[in-house]
């Protein structure tokens, strides 16, 4: 907790409910530790690495309604940049054209920010003080918060002043995976995956835009080009910010990595396309599948980095669950 933290955020509701509870006393300790003058509290170098890793962050704003209002950004890692020890900033792209954040800070420049790192359950919380910069206003700052390999339209960029922050302890938070931080274990597993398994992937379609990157998906596969080019797709839409799941773009991206742009066409819109979605659609139903990645051994056993506890542990668990679901087949 930085010193500036407790004078914004123990108010004397706040104080009372402590005082309630019985942690009242742990926080006046700390909060005389941390006693000196008043004023912003510098960042932490501990802190400008934690940010350059991540790819989102929750923002809180208030409307004058007196509502609040919370709101994920997100972009490629360390997108949200430390300018120096006292400011924040970040390109804001374009997205619903609903403005909702930007138009409370324009009222309200107080605002607070939550960023999550799931897998290792930190969290790290920050008060502030936002301005939104427009880009005909300042094009040498957003030039400078633009990633020429991010497609996506920046707006504005937005200038955190900094205030206080405090990390948060890791209870309650869900360790969360992705699979680009699941893929190299596994790419690593398969190099010595038991002669007698095969290891399938299956698209999961949580919402209408996912079939579309089924469809990318399947599209690769039956031109025999998915173990070359699913790990550039994933990286194009998910540091480049591509949109691939524009049929469009798709076969205009595919025409950049030499593929025959009619052939994927054609293969995209078949029937056959059509059939395989709604398989990976029935085995999704089948299995139960609340998230991704999740594995399936024989048809029967169910694991993924949550269930396992992180993702160096999901191929020992594979193994130990090819294992048993070889020791209960019959044996011939």
């Amino acid at each position: 907790m930085s010193r500036n933290y407790g004078r914004i955020a123990f108010t004397d509701p706040v104080n009372d409910v402590q005082q309630r509870y019985s942690s009242r006393e742990f926080y006046a300790r700390h909060q005389a530790r941390t006693h000196g003058p008043h004023g912003a509290d510098a960042l932490t170098p501990e802190v400008g690495q934690f940010l350059a890793d991540r790819d989102g962050f929750y923002l809180a704003t208030v409307g004058e309604t007196g509502w609040p209002y919370v709101q994920f950004r997100g972009g490629p890692p360390g997108f949200l940049q430390v300018l120096d020890e006292h400011t924040l900033a970040w390109a804001d792209f374009r997205g619903n054209l609903q403005y909702i954040s930007t138009g409370n800070v324009a009222a309200d420049d107080q605002v607070a920010l939550f960023v999550m790192d799931y897998p290792h359950r930190r969290r790290l919380k920050i008060f502030g003080h936002a301005r939104v910069v427009f880009a005909e206003d300042d094009p040498d700052l957003i030039e400078r918060l633009t990633s020429p390999d991010y497609e996506a339209e920046v707006e504005r960029g937005v200038l955190i002043a900094v205030e206080a922050f405090d990390w948060n302890c890791p209870q309650h938070i869900t360790p969360r995976y992705t699979v680009a931080e699941l893929e190299p274990y596994l790419q690593d597993w398969q190099k010595s995956m038991p002669a007698d398994v095969s290891f399938r992937r299956i698209p999961v379609m949580f919402q209408p835009q996912w079939v579309e990157l089924a469809k990318v998906y399947y599209t690769l596969e039956a031109l025999g080009d998915e173990g070359k080019l699913s790990r550039e797709v994933f990286i194009d839409i998910h540091s480049k910010g591509m949109q691939l799941w524009n049929p469009a773009k798709f076969y205009d991206w595919a025409a950049t990595k030499g593929l025959d742009r009619k052939k994927v066409e054609d293969m995209y819109t078949s029937f056959a396309m059509s059939g395989k979605v709604n398989r990976a659609k029935q085995l999704a139903q089948v299995y139960n599948i609340q998230e991704v990645p999740t594995m399936i051994v024989d048809g029967k056993f169910v694991t993924g980095p949550a269930r396992a506890g992180s993702h160096a542990a999901v191929p020992v668990v594979l193994n130990e669950l090819i294992a048993k679901a070889r020791a209960e087949r019959p044996k011939s």
